[in-house]
């Protein structure tokens, strides 16, 4: 069903912020992954990657899991700065990312850009442009190419929002 018409921009923006944000903090790759259209490409200010597999998107995840997990994350604040429609069925979305460790911000909030558009009747993150501070964590997280010597290895067990799990529909709210 295709579901571009009579939906605010902001709101469908949200509802993929929402859920990338709660597999993250969960570690469910498998909702994460509802989120995005293969290829999918990140910008930052060093270098751009496009991921092409599954096995690509998920050592990023992975990767992002594991940073979440060292630098002690318990949440992550992000809101929509701004979200419009290009076409019917593409929106520009800038969201504000901060990432906190109980009251302390952890990392500075950072800008990411991103093109969202309608493929097989739904909403999917086709691009984002992350503007993090060169050399961080997070951006090598990003960066980080799969390679035959680096298999991705599941982080550790990182669930600070399980209960997120429990009250997330089995679609992982995938109604975008």
């Amino acid at each position: 069903m295709d579901q571009a018409a009579d939906q605010d921009a902001s709101e469908i923006a949200k509802a993929l912020l929402d859920r990338t944000g709660a597999a993250l903090m969960s570690g469910n790759f498998a909702c994460f992954r509802t989120a995005f259209h293969l290829p999918y490409r990140v910008e930052t200010f060093e270098a751009t990657r496009v991921f092409e597999s599954d096995a690509e998107l998920q050592h990023a995840f992975d990767l992002m899991c594991g940073q979440l997990l060292a630098l002690n994350v318990t949440d992550m604040a992000r809101r929509i700065a701004a979200a419009d429609f290009i076409t019917p069925r593409q929106i520009g979305s800038t969201h504000i990312s901060e990432l906190l460790s109980g009251d302390r911000r952890v990392i500075e909030p950072y800008p990411v850009y991103s093109i969202l558009e309608v493929v097989d009747g739904r909403w999917r993150i086709l691009k984002s442009d992350y503007a993090l501070k060169p050399k961080s964590g997070l951006e090598q997280a990003l960066l980080r190419p799969l390679s035959r010597s680096n298999t991705t290895q599941q982080h550790p067990k990182y669930n600070p929002m399980a209960q997120v799990l429990k009250t997330m529909p089995p679609n992982c709210g995938d109604d975008t």
